[in-house]
């Protein structure tokens, strides 16, 4: 039983005209020529962005990874939280064990139990920046 018209000398598994396969390749070669150019002019522009936007409740601090959860912040042994985040210049996700024995001027923000929750790593351009007046619980909460 047969519901569509078929074309005369068409098999079911034909492939289309050569005018609509060289339009096929062109929208496809066109598709990847924009997919790598889009994310390579973001890069750049990223890369370009002097200062990122941090927390008002970040801090500043030297953050000297020893054994993994266990850190050194100004010097004071601490620790990273559970899941705790740590963030490099240009924003990916690092493992702390990468980070062992090195001195680095880090932003970071304290979960509710007092551990490192989120460190940012700072570029020399951020790390010369001096960081903003740090504000108290009850400023934070109701402004002023």
């Amino acid at each position: 039983m047969t519901r569509c018209a078929r074309r005369p000398g068409a098999t079911p598994l034909s492939l289309p005209r050569p005018s609509a396969r060289r339009h096929i390749a062109g929208l496809v070669l066109l598709c990847c020529a924009l997919g790598v150019s889009v994310p390579l002019h973001a890069q750049t522009a990223e890369s370009m962005a002097a200062v990122r936007n941090f927390p008002e409740t970040a801090m500043r601090g030297r953050l000297r990874v020893t054994y993994p959860p266990v850190v050194l912040m100004d010097g004071k042994p601490d620790r990273l939280s559970v899941g705790g985040l740590i963030r490099d210049t240009q924003g990916r996700a690092v493992l702390s064990a990468t980070l062992a024995e090195q001195d680095l001027i880090v932003n970071y923000r304290r979960d509710g139990f007092g551990e490192i929750a989120e460190v940012w790593l700072l570029t020399p351009d951020e790390a010369a920046l001096r960081p903003g007046r740090q504000r108290s619980l009850l400023e934070s909460l109701f402004g002023s």
